[in-house]
């Protein structure tokens, strides 16, 4: 019993934690922002927040967030979930 409540606390913890790389200038007035979540995140999940960082983004230059590309991975018991989006600020 006490390793099955250990590991839900380290799961617990683990859910909380993400890297982003930040927004990244790939040229031509396009962006990347790509991170990884916690076990038991969906990949839509994560995408999700990476979105509305693109569109607070793009609005603090005045200017409309479009989406250029996309692609998510749900968690599984080796993976965390992953996003990744390319846009622009028109």
């Amino acid at each position: 019993m006490r390793k099955l409540i250990a590991a839900a606390g380290v799961a617990a913890l683990l859910a909380g934690c993400t890297t982003t790389t930040g927004v990244v200038d790939l040229g031509d007035g396009a962006y990347m922002l790509g991170t990884h979540g916690g076990v038991g995140w969906s990949g839509s999940s994560v995408k999700a927040d990476l979105i509305k960082e693109a569109q607070d983004r793009c609005a603090k230059e005045g200017k409309k967030f479009r989406l250029l590309s996309d692609q998510s991975v749900d968690a599984s018991m080796s993976v965390y979930a992953s996003a990744e989006i390319k846009f622009r600020c028109d």
